[in-house]
């Protein structure tokens, strides 16, 4: 693993639940850190073998949600510095190279990450670019929300944040039939979040959030320029925002009818 200056070490973090496919792919591309931290929720595959072959410290802990389980994750990290990064992601190798240069040569305290999305073997990525917080200092803020987790910083520690110019490249092998499991899988998770914070949609919301969604992502965010991938991606994600709308009017109906 490589070493930058002292008190700048790098503690990749990873929260994991059978990820063999993916994993090798993602240790590959940071096992220049300073450590490699995995919390696993019991894999029954071949992840955890896996990992502790690329040097990692695996800790098996039953899912708790995103929220919880990452901020326990960053908590078992002994490096000053945190790079959170999914099973199915993979580090770009300009991504390392600024980041070293980074961390060597700067004094910000968090950094956004641009994260490229894929399908059917294409990027599909639009033009929203705004990346999200993937490397920050240990301390400087905690994971919230359940599925779509964000990273809230703590802005009495946080003077500077800055995005990083190269991407975190994400799940390159992904498939229609893979991102529909997908969709289904978070649209439930989702669905239940919303339920519980009381939010009761319409049948207005349910109508029309879904194509309001494909104009933004298709249109606004220009993935009508990627071709079929980018038609495909903005007509299954509109699909997923329905789902989370149905699922959760779904809910509210069998609360209704005891």
């Amino acid at each position: 693993m490589q070493k930058i200056n002292e008190g700048k070490s790098i503690s990749a973090v990873i929260v994991t639940k059978n990820e063999e496919e993916n994993i090798k792919d993602c240790l590959e591309s940071i096992k220049w850190v300073d450590e490699i931290v995995i919390v696993d929720d019991f894999s029954t595959d071949k992840t955890r073998g896996i990992a502790i072959d690329y040097g990692a410290r695996v800790y098996q802990k039953k899912w708790r949600g995103y929220s919880r389980t990452k901020n326990y994750a960053v908590s078992l990290a002994r490096g000053p510095w945190i790079l959170l990064i999914d099973a199915d992601e993979v580090l770009s190798k300009g991504l390392k190279e600024e980041i070293l240069h980074e961390l060597g040569n700067d004094n910000n305290e968090v950094y956004r990450i641009l994260i490229a999305e894929f399908l059917m073997g294409r990027d599909i990525n639009g033009n929203s670019g705004e990346g999200m917080i993937r490397l920050f200092r240990k301390g400087s803020g905690r994971f919230m929300g359940e599925v779509h987790e964000k990273f809230s910083i703590d802005r009495i520690k946080v003077k500077k944040m800055r995005t990083l110019r190269n991407p975190l490249f994400h799940d390159r092998k992904r498939t229609i039939e893979r991102l529909i499991s997908k969709i289904d899988k978070y649209s439930s998770i989702e669905a239940e979040g919303l339920y519980k914070k009381g939010f009761r949609p319409g049948i207005i919301k349910i109508l029309f959030s879904p194509p309001i969604y494909f104009f933004r992502s298709y249109i606004i965010e220009r993935r009508f320029l990627k071709g079929k991938p980018g038609l495909v991606y903005s007509t299954l994600m509109s699909y997923y925002v329905f789902l989370n709308l149905a699922k959760t009017k779904e809910m509210d109906m069998k609360n209704e009818k005891g």
